[in-house]
């Protein structure tokens, strides 16, 4: 969640009348497997940068490659968003992110 708050919006929201439920947002929908192991996000399509761009997993690799990646950038990490050793985030495709 913290990577699309650097963007300005969210994967996901908390369902303020049905905690702890998830709406979605960004992310149109999402899996859960292996216990938590895997999460597979997919994107919504059609969402546009302020440019017109289109918002891909493209931006959210650069984001975390380039910047949340980066200590002298983000010194301290997010309790948000904790990737443990050896975990991976990847762009399965342009709307897809395991």
């Amino acid at each position: 969640m913290a990577i699309v708050w650097q963007a300005g919006d969210r994967f996901v929201f908390w369902d303020s009348e049905n905690f702890p439920e998830v709406v979605p947002n960004l992310a149109k929908s999402w899996e859960i497997n292996d216990g938590g192991a895997e999460i597979i996000i997919h994107l919504r399509e059609g969402v546009k940068w302020s440019d017109g761009e289109p918002f891909t997993t493209a931006d959210v690799m650069f984001w975390y490659e380039h910047m949340y990646q980066n200590e002298e950038i983000v010194p301290v990490r997010s309790p948000f968003f904790n990737i443990d050793e050896g975990a991976t985030l990847e762009a399965v495709d342009d709307y897809t992110l395991r």
